[in-house]
């Protein structure tokens, strides 16, 4: 709900501009589980993104909490495990996750 209230797809700016080729692929972590792009390709610009691009994101961000918060009790078994890769491919969602957090503190 604080994401539907607080953030536009310009207070992401700056990080969807500086990881879209990330953005722009299927991403997938070992232990099989993989998340969807949230761009049609890397060349998109931020202004052909719609406001569905948020509920992309919003429903990424919590697939992927799921898949690391039940790791043991995921149905489908696929997971996120503990790697040294799975720490780096998650890093462009941190980024995103510390703006959203920040406008909201902001905005509050």
């Amino acid at each position: 709900m604080l994401i539907n209230e607080h953030i536009k797809l310009v207070d992401l700016k700056l990080e969807l501009e500086n990881n879209t080729d990330y953005f722009s692929r299927t991403i997938e972590f070992d232990g099989g589980f993989t998340i969807e792009p949230i761009m049609k390709d890397s060349i998109t610009s931020i202004e052909q993104l719609t406001e569905n691009t948020i509920k992309s994101i919003k429903e990424n961000i919590v697939n992927i909490r799921n898949s690391l918060v039940h790791l043991r009790e995921y149905r489908e078994n696929k997971v996120i495990l503990p790697t040294d890769k799975n720490d780096n491919l998650l890093i462009p969602y941190i980024y995103l996750l510390r703006r959203i957090a920040e406008k909201i503190v902001i905005d509050r």
